[in-house]
């Protein structure tokens, strides 16, 4: 067994054999991998032993200095702003049903409408060939561009609606004779316009004086509560 061992080289300790040059490369192998496991937050399981790795809030509680968190805050929506009110419309029509519609326009017109150049007093919407058509709304020129790239004030626009919701206002208004008229437009909470649409029926004389003593009524019962309340 002497001469045996003899013949193999002197015993060595674990870890030493091998060439100076294979020691040095798998030292450093190993020192990179655990700085990658003590450096990364991730979870790792199954080869370290089915634990996870100390987050940075578990390490600040430990007494090692905690990392700080980025957090991306998201965009805040726009307020709900609206730009043109249609007041004749309430006063000569009667509203049965009411619909919120898109609309298509060009950059001047939405440009000029943020500054609140339009005017729907004689506005309506008719329905045509499955689409629906806005109609005679006035929509000023945008006054930072150039007369050549300014929209005409009155042309048909496209209101974007679904296919049932335009089948179903194209039949009230045939069989019951009303009207479509734009009631006010609006920016919502996205930054997009919307018109609002209500199907309805014209009034006669007597509606707008029942209308207009009844408001009248309205405003002297407020005013007397009011009173009374300042009489306490």
């Amino acid at each position: 067994q002497l001469r045996h061992q003899e013949s193999r080289g002197p015993l060595r300790a674990p870890g030493q054999g091998g060439t100076p040059m294979a020691r040095s490369w798998c030292t450093w192998v190993l020192r990179l991998l655990v700085a990658l496991v003590v450096a990364s937050p991730l979870p790792c399981r199954g080869w370290c032993g089915g634990g996870n790795v100390a987050r940075p809030a578990e390490l600040s509680a430990a007494g090692r200095p905690a990392r700080r968190a980025v957090v991306l805050a998201a965009a805040k929506k726009t307020n709900y702003r609206v730009v043109s009110v249609n007041k004749q419309a309430r006063r000569n029509y009667e509203f049965l049903e009411e619909l919120e519609a898109g609309i298509s326009l060009v950059g001047t017109e939405v440009k000029a409408i943020r500054d609140g150049r339009i005017d729907m007093t004689d506005g309506f919407a008719q329905v045509k060939k499955g689409e629906c058509w806005l109609k005679n709304v006035h929509i000023g020129p945008d006054k930072s561009s150039g007369p050549f790239f300014q929209h005409e004030a009155r042309r048909e626009r496209k209101l974007l609606l679904h296919k049932n919701q335009i089948r179903k206002f194209n039949q009230e208004v045939r069989m019951k004779q009303l009207t479509i008229v734009p009631v006010k437009a609006y920016f919502n909470e996205d930054n997009r316009l919307k018109i609002q649409l209500a199907l309805a029926r014209g009034k006669n004389t007597r509606d707008k004086r029942e209308d207009i003593r009844r408001r009248d009524a309205s405003r002297e019962l407020k005013r007397a509560i009011k009173t009374a309340n300042n009489y306490r």
